[in-house]
């Protein structure tokens, strides 16, 4: 009888086993649990078929204690299913708070394959200058070649420090190329692609607020291993101290190099109704003087410029290069329109490889079109009704 002597483990079944965990802050502890795995060999290469049910754990924190009932079933490391589910718990400690409303996790392993899910609903969270109230995320794990996450979110509110968004929601997936990240870059190694898509009724950062807000995007590695990103964001109406703007859009296209160092973006910004409040730009315009010959057309130049800043629309393209061994270069390389409701008309295009405008903060250059010629426009505006930026490449 081949085994007789050699038994062997084959199912472990714990009915309402009770766990209790302390933590300091900085560690957890286990009670009662000091003797299991103790001694002998370290290795256990075959573990039996274990069934958990109607366990309970609780952790004892500084803050409160958490209570979560825990099932389990299933021969590790080959397959199994797991749930945790925490009870609704409210823990404070010096001026941090968590109420917990709902927490639970459901896991199913089959071979290398892993599928879950997990909810979390938080009424009030508020740790280090990072609030949230109604704070709502489910989210999906579906595992076959490489790894999905689809995770939906909202909120009430959510605030950093003097960022907030009001009215929430957002869905997105995330699919990993691997589950075990490099050590220079343990983030963005792991990414394949990224969809993203979130809204908000409102978000205030300082003095400053935007209405209607609308955010999509997307981010995908190729087979080089190098990322492309698209990000798209609008609102219905933005507002600040030096005016405002109604459905302003800024478009983002970056790639990358295959080692992530090199990043390179072409952005669109488009303002279809926009307004610079006179106050913001008296100062501005307090600067400008021109010699005595040319005074009326000083007083018609600020006119045509107040008058425009009431109304106006614009729009412009540009490019940016970030480099590690290099400073970021901005480069405004596309036509730039402007119109306003009285009248005013400028439009400036690129001459050849001269583009409208060139920075780098390493160098600290610059190079646009002339500036005296991007000033005589706008004095011959106070003469006529359409400005034209004139074609003069001289420095």
């Amino acid at each position: 009888w081949a085994g007789l002597f050699s038994p062997e483990l084959e199912r472990v079944q714990l009915v309402h086993p009770v766990i209790r965990l302390f933590s300091d802050g900085n560690s957890v502890k286990a009670e009662g649990l000091e003797g299991f795995g103790g001694g002998g060999s370290s290795s256990f290469p075959t573990l039996p078929e274990i069934l958990i049910e109607d366990g309970l754990i609780f952790l004892d924190t500084p803050a409160g204690l958490l209570e979560a009932t825990v099932g389990m079933t299933g021969k590790l490391p080959y397959s199994g299913d797991v749930s945790l589910e925490i009870k609704p718990a409210r823990l404070e400690q010096d001026g941090a708070v968590l109420d917990l409303r709902e927490a639970s996790a459901n896991l199913s392993l089959t071979g290398i394959i892993l599928n879950g899910d997990d909810a979390l609903d938080i009424a009030q969270l508020d740790f280090s200058g990072s609030e949230a109230s109604d704070l709502v995320i489910d989210a999906k794990l579906s595992s076959t070649i490489t790894p999905k996450i689809d995770a939906r979110i909202t909120a009430d509110r959510v605030t950093y420090q003097n960022y907030s968004l009001d009215g929430v929601s957002g869905e997105g997936q995330l699919e990993l190329k691997s589950i075990s990240p490099d050590e220079d870059d343990p983030l963005l190694s792991l990414l394949k692609s990224l969809t993203l898509s979130l809204t908000a009724d409102q978000a205030l950062w300082g003095d400053r607020s935007a209405r209607g807000v609308e955010l999509e995007g997307t981010a995908e590695r190729n087979s080089s291993g190098a990322v492309s990103s698209t990000i798209a964001m609008r609102a219905q109406q933005v507002s600040a101290p030096e005016g405002n703007a109604a459905n302003p859009s800024l478009t983002l296209h970056a790639t990358s190099s295959t080692d992530l160092e090199t990043i390179e973006t072409d952005g669109e910004v488009a303002l279809p109704s926009a307004q610079v409040n006179r106050d913001a730009i008296s100062p501005l315009l307090a600067g400008l003087s021109l010699p005595s010959p040319f005074t009326a057309h000083e007083r018609a130049l600020k006119a045509a410029i107040l008058s425009a800043s009431d109304g106006f629309q614009t729009g412009m393209g540009f490019n940016v290069i970030r480099a590690p061994d290099e400073a970021l270069k901005v480069t405004l390389d596309k036509a730039v329109s402007l119109s306003s409701e009285s009248g005013l008309t400028i439009s400036a295009s690129p001459e050849g490889d001269l583009p409208l405008l060139f920075w780098s903060s390493a160098k600290k250059a610059h190079a646009c079109k002339p500036i005296s010629a991007i000033v005589w426009a706008l004095i011959a505006k106070a003469l006529t009704s359409t400005v034209a930026w004139p074609s003069s490449r001289q420095s």
